[in-house]
């Protein structure tokens, strides 16, 4: 302890600056941020917050996929000399394809990326972990998050404003990330009517596409809601998260129903997700829940069978993550 447990000057002016800039971004916090980061070469939260941003179009910047492709290389840069791991598996999900492969139109280019972040948010964002803050000091994970989820711009404030269609697409995709982000803001409040509000926004919309719809309206859902299943699903296999209060009849097995559910509908991130956890100790759990979602069979060879289809399908609607997977499948079966 002593004089050898002093913090270093350009540290203490980096914290302080990442906290001011998550209590209030804007451009100035946001140019503070940089500054201080410049000084403390290994301060990565700064570059990652302004990095999303950009590419969410949060907190009243704007969308700049260059200045944001900017801020994570640096971001990424200032995590190897921190030697953060977390950040590794961040941005291993984060720069992974999120689009949705049955859909035959793509996405606006902002809409995917706030797919990619929400969940790349979702798996590696716990409440009893604090990765992005570690220190002991007034901030949380959460509070990282909760400014970057429900600061996108959807258009949505101002009575006489219209949003255009591509703000209105952004609302459709980001209301199961934000309504998350504030269900755990709201746990860690123990503000249990708000965590149950959130909770059954996301259950009403992983159940809308769950039933029986026209064609058109099908289309519609499988194409907004997929995302809704995937963090249903998520929940249900960490044990709840922030809606273990709430969600009924919580399990793996109703987890890993609404996880291959999403898949099926075409969400890329949940069947990257399957993939991956089929050769892990999960194997079998992803087997069963195959059989019981397509009423067909849980032997491994048959399962790895039908991710193989469903990558293919993937593949060629620009995913290359797809790839890889389905030829370790492949490789796996022989």
């Amino acid at each position: 302890m002593g004089l050898f447990s002093k913090e270093p000057a350009e540290k203490k002016v980096y914290n302080k600056a990442l906290v001011a800039m998550l209590s209030k971004p804007n451009e100035k916090t946001f140019a503070a941020m940089e500054a201080a980061s410049m000084n403390w070469p290994s301060g990565w939260q700064g570059y990652l917050f302004m990095g999303l941003c950009y590419d969410l179009a949060s907190c009243k910047m704007p969308f700049a996929p260059d200045k944001a492709d900017i801020c994570h290389s640096k971001a990424k840069e200032a995590g190897k000399k921190a030697g953060c791991k977390w950040l590794d598996n961040f941005y291993g999900t984060f720069d992974e394809a999120a689009g949705n492969f049955r859909m035959k139109e793509d996405y606006y280019p902002r809409v995917e990326y706030i797919r990619k972040a929400g969940v790349a948010m979702l798996q590696w964002y716990r409440l009893d972990q604090n990765h992005i803050f570690p220190e002991k000091g007034s901030k949380d994970d959460v509070d990282f998050w909760y400014p970057l989820f429900m600061g996108i711009d959807t258009g949505s404030s101002g009575f006489f404003k219209k949003s255009t269609d591509e703000q209105n697409e952004c609302l459709l995709h980001e209301s199961c990330f934000s309504s998350y982000v504030t269900a755990c803001l709201s746990y860690r409040s123990s503000m249990r009517d708000d965590v149950v509000k959130m909770g059954n926004s996301i259950i009403d919309d992983a159940n809308e596409l769950s039933k029986k719809h026209e064609a058109e309206a099908d289309a519609f859902y499988s194409r907004t809601r997929d995302t809704a299943a995937f963090v249903n699903g998520y929940a249900h296999l960490i044990g709840g998260g922030p809606f273990v209060d709430v969600l009924p009849d919580l399990s793996r097995k109703k987890g890993w129903n609404l996880i291959w559910m999403s898949a099926d509908k075409g969400c890329m991130s949940a069947l990257h997700f399957l993939a991956d956890l089929f050769n892990s100790d999960c194997r079998q759990e992803v087997c069963d829940s195959h059989a019981y979602f397509y009423r067909s069979s849980s032997d491994p060879q048959a399962v790895a069978h039908q991710l193989i289809d469903l990558l293919e399908l993937s593949a060629k609607k620009g995913d290359p993550g797809a790839l890889h997977r389905a030829k370790a499948l492949a490789d796996d079966r022989r």
